[in-house]
């Protein structure tokens, strides 16, 4: 195992700024994932940590060891590619060994041993001896799998592995990985534009935007408190439902509906600004049959539904204000075309600066849940 420590790092392409001051550290052991956009650095950052690509500025570090300038097959890390990156004119034996076939020390009956030990690991030992073109995409993918593990590395770098897998399969290949990552305890940064696949594999996820992090924290903290508004609108399916606001010390916060009626949010921020953006997810937006009376009450039609599984999503569009997306189990009882009202729960809302985006503290008031209650239908 070792840590990984990133200190200051930038990385620059003529004019362009692909990692940005990049300073964080990786636990010994820790599934760690660089999650954003396409474009965003994430890639290009994992190479910077791999050897492949040089920091303009900053240090890398492994364990106690400085390697900024070591090349990356010196480095004592593996790397698995989005391309699988095989060689199809060898067998899956011949293309798992191949890393320690050109090691000098290793006599063929460790080779052999360490190769059916991994490949066991994996369960593809009844493919060994199979030709890469005879490979599903999900074999393939745990082949190039235990060509990385076999070397027992210091590190283990994921390049977006799962993304020519479909649905199913990624999800399967999801849980294999994590599982081989916690059973050999190795230090891993796994790189994806999935927040889905962000959020179910990593101890921890780091967002990337711009190249720069934006946030690292557990998947829970990055979901339910998000340093802004990007972050909020990425992480989540559907992502946060987000409103333009102005904030008053007396009222709390307001939003201005195009027929005229103001609806009201009773939270405070430590910090007042008079425009933010006051934000709640789909699961946190309370939603009652019919008319409700009261400023914190929103009415409108649900103007389409979607099914899933466990999980229905109500969507309402109502005028003058941005899309409103509604969570509620799906043996419940709303229709398209039904009249509902609803209101963000304000203990779940978030506030962010209208300019920077960046997250405001809120506060929120100890009778506010209950002032919100419905008081006729």
């Amino acid at each position: 195992m070792s840590t990984i420590r990133l200190d200051h790092v930038t990385k620059r392409f003529a004019e362009v700024t692909a990692v940005d001051d990049v300073h964080f550290e990786i636990e010994d052991g820790e599934l760690l994932v660089l999650v954003g956009p396409s474009g965003c650095g994430k890639t290009t950052l994992l190479r910077t940590i791999a050897g492949l690509e040089t920091p303009t500025e900053g240090d890398v570090s492994l364990g106690d060891r400085r390697v900024t300038d070591v090349p990356a097959r010196k480095r004592d890390v593996a790397l698995v590619f989005q391309s699988f990156a095989l060689f199809p004119h060898m067998t899956v034996r011949e293309n798992i060994s191949f890393n320690l076939r050109m090691q000098d020390n290793l006599a063929g009956d460790e080779i052999d041993e360490r190769v059916v030990e991994t490949a066991e690991m994996l369960d593809i030992e009844e493919l060994l001896d199979r030709a890469i073109s005879e490979l599903s995409g999900g074999q393939k993918q745990r082949v190039s799998l235990g060509r990385a593990i076999v070397t027992n590395p210091a590190a283990f770098m994921l390049d977006e592995p799962l993304a020519n897998l479909d649905a199913n399969l990624r999800d399967q290949m999801e849980t294999e990985i994590v599982r081989l990552q916690k059973r050999l305890d190795i230090t891993t940064v796994h790189v994806t534009h999935n927040q889905s696949e962000a959020m179910t594999m990593g101890d921890r996820i780091a967002v990337m935007n711009d190249g720069q992090i934006q946030q690292i924290g557990d998947p829970e903290e990055v979901f339910y408190e998000p340093a802004n508004r990007f972050i909020a609108e990425f992480i989540g399916s559907p992502t946060m439902n987000l409103l333009s606001a102005t904030h008053s010390r007396g009222t709390g916060i307001e939003i201005d509906g195009a027929d005229g009626h103001m609806l009201t949010i009773p939270v405070t921020v430590t910090a007042p600004r008079s425009r933010v953006t006051v934000g709640c997810r789909p699961e946190h937006v309370v939603v009652e049959h019919g008319r409700v009376s009261g400023s914190e009450w929103l009415t409108d039609e649900v103007a389409f539904t979607e099914f899933h599984g466990a999980s229905k999503y109500l969507f309402l569009e109502p005028e003058g204000l941005d899309q409103i997306v509604v969570h509620v189990d799906s043996n419940s009882d709303y229709e398209q075309g039904d009249l509902v009202s609803v209101r963000f729960s304000p203990a779940e809302v978030h506030v962010f600066d209208a300019e920077s985006g960046q997250r405001i503290e809120a506060d929120v008031p100890d009778d506010a849940e209950r002032s919100s209650e419905p008081v006729e239908r």
